[in-house]
């Protein structure tokens, strides 16, 4: 799906468009991605092209450090 979003607007938008994706570091789910899964959503994202950066974010308000 996001593979689609991306396509979808880099269809309608000037190619000097600066599009990025932001991704969660933890999806606090018990038993979830994994650092290795993560990485290889990154690492797809990337090879897709049409995205110029990847915003890798984590924690939150109340435990800044997960």
């Amino acid at each position: 799906m996001l593979r689609d979003i991306v396509k979808g607007i880099r269809a309608r938008v000037p190619s000097n468009f600066v599009l990025g994706v932001k991704m969660n570091a933890a999806d606090y789910v018990e038993g979830g991605v994994t650092e290795a899964q993560a990485l290889g959503q990154l690492q797809a994202i990337a090879e897709w092209g049409g995205v110029d950066f990847i915003e890798i974010s984590g924690g939150d308000y109340e435990n800044p450090g997960t």
